[in-house]
């Protein structure tokens, strides 16, 4: 008896070997409208790989809402041509009723993904339809997280006053109203809300010699650097900003990032530069992070997920609003006002003005730089481990007192 007893000792002392190398199951609810959730979930990937297995799902590519497939590559393509007004409509008007109507088959979509995948914890990135997704995981007793991928949460909130899941979180970037407040109002107490700002790809962390990245890149090592970075959405607007600052005596060198847009890049490389200025022009590439690395100042749309890597990086920011806006993106307009760090050019010709101002203004920059260091940090990457770990940890110790009897 006593050396059976040895035996289930020694047995039992090396359990937490064998299962120190079972990595937990984690199933992410993701969208392609616009490029922030997969960047979301790119960063969840790089931040947590070697502990968690990521099953990665898009509920809303699963539905056929009036018998027509997901309304995403429409939005993505609103969003190229520029028909902002037209999102801001179906987002405030239609997209809430279509999906409150197809909540129950919301619901069916996610919590067969999760009899399928088994996770110890769902994460949702998206918007819209995280009340159902949060009955789905309620339902299967699993923990359930919201990563929000926005500052303004106006398209993430939806339904949230009926949420009644025991192991629920929020995690959002900033304290502004338009974000703690707007869960405060569907009853989403504040010890479930995480302010630790929002995913970033660590590569935007790590230090980088600026000094080596402009041999790298064959740029100026004297001239001060202008990123222009319109996105996707931006399309003819990184053009006219290159051109209209190319031809301006202003000693710079411009980095202008085309995308995936090529007849765009060919018609870049053909603009008459003023003799004092340069120019390289970037098609598509995820070496952003070494592009803000040189640059003194950037030039981008309001987007959440330029604004958060252009905080990182502690760059000036100027956005550009010469276009309708995004109703969600204003908070990041207001956000970089707020902090002290950038302006916004609501029309073309300030852009001269401006740009010079955020360049050679030395009082105006050593604001900037003081700005910067009262700015709250970015806590997402350090922070977000230890969230997921205790809520897996949360649905282990629910389960097992469940099971007892």
């Amino acid at each position: 008896m006593a050396s059976c007893l040895k035996f289930w000792i020694w047995l039992l002392a090396f359990v937490p070997l064998f299962l120190q190398g079972e990595k937990k199951e984690i199933l992410i609810l993701c969208s392609n409208g616009g490029g922030g959730h997969n960047a979301a979930v790119d960063a969840l990937k790089t931040i947590l790989d070697d502990q968690y297995h990521f099953s990665v799902i898009y509920p809303i590519d699963e539905l056929e809402i009036f018998g027509v497939p997901s309304g995403e590559s429409l939005y993505n393509l609103a969003l190229r041509k520029g028909w902002t007004r037209s999102v801001n409509m179906v987002s405030r008007y239609v997209a809430p009723k279509v999906f409150r109507r197809y909540k129950k088959r919301i619901e069916t979509v996610i919590a067969n993904h999760i009899e399928a995948v088994k996770p110890d914890l769902v994460i949702s990135v998206i918007p819209f339809i995280n009340f159902p997704a949060s009955e789905a995981a309620r339902k299967a007793d699993v923990p359930f997280l919201i990563i929000t991928t926005d500052n303004d949460l106006q398209t993430f909130v939806h339904g949230l006053q009926g949420v009644s899941h025991p192991n629920f979180k929020v995690v959002v970037g900033t304290h502004l109203w338009c974000s703690q407040e707007m869960l405060h109002r569907r009853n989403i107490a504040g010890n479930l809300i995480e302010v630790i700002g929002l995913p970033v790809r660590p590569d935007f962390l790590i230090k980088k010699d600026g000094k080596l990245l402009r041999e790298k890149y064959q740029i100026p090592a004297h001239k001060p650097v202008i990123l222009i970075m319109i996105g996707g959405a931006g399309g003819d607007v990184a053009y006219q900003y290159t051109k209209t600052l190319g031809k301006i005596q202003m000693g710079v060198h411009l980095i202008a990032c085309a995308g995936r847009n090529q007849e765009m890049a060919g018609d870049m490389r053909k603009i008459k530069l003023n003799p004092s200025n340069s120019l390289t022009v970037m098609e598509f590439t995820n070496q952003i992070p070494e592009l803000m690395a040189m640059a003194d100042l950037i030039i981008t749309k309001p987007g959440t997920l330029s604004t958060t890597e252009s905080l990182i990086m502690r760059l000036p920011i100027l956005m550009d609003c010469t276009q309708p806006i995004i109703d969600w993106e204003q908070a990041n307009i207001d956000l970089i006002k707020d902090y002290g760090v950038g302006s916004s050019i609501k029309e073309l010709k300030q852009a001269e003005r401006v740009v010079r101002d955020y360049l050679y203004d030395t009082e105006l920059r050593h604001r900037v730089q003081q700005a910067y260091q009262k700015m709250p940090a970015n806590r997402f990457n350090e922070s977000i481990p230890g969230i997921i770990n205790e809520m897996c940890t949360n649905k282990n110790f629910l389960c097992n007192a469940q099971s007892m009897p």
